[in-house]
């Protein structure tokens, strides 16, 4: 699983300088064009599969890390809906995979990566419990377990849920294995798999979120996964802010280092274009030695895993001998840095034409 895991997140990785080819050059074009050139339609269409590509590219990334918790106000419906191709891929082709959401249905405190680890356990689950075709079916509204009622006498309590139920028409689950299978070491696979059901971390994960994992199952007739999560009032509208005004460079000196050539070369020319100019590094060693010839530059945009020295350590010895000089680290795993004090700015790739522009300025001005 460890091996899998890292050849996913390298993939993502790779895939995401990719990605900030595409999106950068067609950000470019977007600005250099007239908004009345019907290529403009062509361009927003570009940009709308980069950004799907965006979102698949995170997925994959939740899948090949350990999932650290990051809760956050979530409207279930939407990840479920976004997740659902996805899903779709995990299930066999002679599994019909239905969903049934009621729109606006309420807000819950949790991860969003953990709520995509809770759908994928049971979905895969469901699937393994089908091996000759079935119905699959991902069910998600507003529940008010009662006092009394089948989820209170199980141990939740009363209150306002939202219910995620995944149910199967497969094979079901023995009454005497139903009270077991949320225990960490309980697995109904062969030894030499080694990959359990899963169902222990999904329950950590509706826990987490102040709920529980109830099931229904009959042999030979298929099983429901109920995960009540437990509801919060809808959080209030920000008030609109003024976007602040664009200001371009005046020629100030930006080092970019990052190993991946296109990428780097993608990155500088966005740069260049917004009136900076640009110095190249492969790696984060040649990045110091630039820096050991050049006292004039102010700001290192690097990229945070390359060979030889990568951003992290670049970073570290950077804050040693040149203080003063502003940090951006960027990462195609859109993982943050261990140590954030160490570097003022951390943008995952692709990097949006608007965030570079914000965060070039306002660390240059500061």
């Amino acid at each position: 699983m460890q091996v899998f895991s890292a050849l996913v997140g390298g993939v993502a990785h790779d895939y995401n300088n990719l990605l900030s080819i595409f999106h950068g050059y067609t950000e470019i074009l977007q600005m250099g064009i007239d908004p009345g050139n019907p290529l403009q339609q062509y361009l927003t269409e570009m940009m709308g599969a980069v950004e799907r590509a965006k979102t698949l590219t995170a997925q994959l990334l939740n899948f090949s890390r350990a999932t650290v918790s990051a809760p956050r106000e979530l409207r279930v419906e939407k990840l479920v809906r976004d997740f659902h191709k996805m899903l779709r891929r995990m299930a066999p082709e002679n599994i019909e995979l239905v969903t049934e959401l009621e729109e606006e249905s309420g807000w819950v405190m949790a991860d969003p990566r953990q709520i995509e680890t809770l759908l994928s356990n049971l979905v895969l689950n469901a699937c393994e419990a089908m091996p000759q075709g079935g119905r699959l079916c991902i069910e998600l509204r507003d529940a008010v377990v009662a006092p009394g009622s089948r989820p209170a006498q199980e141990g939740l309590a009363p209150g306002s849920y939202l219910r995620l139920a995944v149910s199967d028409t497969g094979v079901g689950i023995p009454k005497d294995l139903i009270r077991r299978i949320f225990e960490p070491s309980f697995t109904s696979k062969p030894p030499s798999c080694n990959l359990g059901l899963g169902l222990f971390l999904s329950s950590e994960i509706v826990e987490q979120s102040g709920g529980k994992i109830l099931v229904e199952s009959t042999p030979g007739q298929g099983s429901t996964f109920e995960a009540f999560l437990r509801q919060i009032p809808p959080p209030q509208e920000p008030e609109a802010k003024p976007l602040p005004e664009v200001s371009f460079g005046k020629g100030e000196n930006i080092l970019i280092v990052e190993d991946d050539g296109p990428a780097r070369k993608t990155l500088a020319t966005m740069v260049s274009q917004l009136g900076y100019q640009a110095i190249c590094a492969a790696n984060g060693d040649e990045a110091l030695g630039v820096l050991e010839r050049k006292n004039e530059i102010r700001l290192v945009i690097a990229d945070m895993v390359m060979p030889l020295l990568g951003g992290i350590r670049m970073a570290e010895i950077m804050r040693q001998r040149w203080p003063e000089i502003k940090i951006i680290l960027t990462s195609g795993y859109a993982v943050e840095p261990p140590n954030k004090t160490m570097v003022e700015v951390f943008l995952p790739k692709p990097i949006p034409r608007g965030a570079l522009i914000q965060n070039i300025r306002k660390l240059l001005d500061a």
